[in-house]
């Protein structure tokens, strides 16, 4: 329920025209849900209907692999627009460790690449239900290896992309992508080459 301190908001959204439409969330089965309609000081009236989208079938995962640097997936080039969620990963990461974004409280999900040469690297993520931030380090993310570069991953702004082709020496990288506190799961299509 809204009301209660503990409850954690799974989208939030802000209807700034006559219609808001707000499709393919994904919700976990088996937990009641509540939507709350605030229409502020004035009074509104409003039709509500809910009905089943065509959201991704990414394969929830349950603590597996992805949850931290120690069981990063493994990514294998071309790793070609491959479905991936923060969904049971837990927020292993706090905000404000090394480079991770004060604002990304959500759960989040790593990935790991290694480069036995300089290699030009280029990597796409593209955000398919929320926002939150990705995050590129040299060795697992903390404060003695700083992020090598971090992006907000946006919703639906410009399809939620974060595109980015860089040299990078050789050596262990990872790849963290991480929800905000608007989102309880980030749902996401991931790309890197090499």
């Amino acid at each position: 329920c809204p009301e209660v301190p503990a409850a954690k908001c799974v989208g939030q959204w802000i209807n700034t025209g006559t219609q808001l439409t707000i499709t393919n969330q994904i919700f976990e089965a088996g937990r009641p849900y509540y939507i709350l309609i605030d229409g502020g000081a004035a009074c509104y009236k409003y039709v509500l209907s809910l009905a089943k989208g065509t959201c991704p079938t990414n394969p929830p995962p349950t603590g597996g692999p992805g949850t931290d640097c120690g069981n990063a997936i493994e990514i294998t080039f071309p790793w070609n627009a491959v479905p991936g969620s923060t969904r049971g990963m837990k927020a292993d990461y706090a905000p404000g460790t090394g480079c991770i974004a004060t604002g990304n409280v959500g759960e989040d999900v790593v990935y790991h690449f290694n480069l036995p040469a300089k290699t030009c690297v280029r990597y796409n993520v593209a955000s398919l239900n929320g926002t939150g931030g990705v995050y590129l380090a040299k060795g697992c993310p903390g404060t003695t290896n700083p992020c090598l570069k971090s992006y907000t991953l946006a919703y639906p702004a410009h399809h939620g992309n974060v595109v980015e082709e860089m040299t990078l020496d050789p050596g262990d990288y990872y790849i963290v992508i991480k929800g905000n506190s608007n989102f309880k799961t980030l749902d996401f299509l991931l790309t890197v080459e090499a």
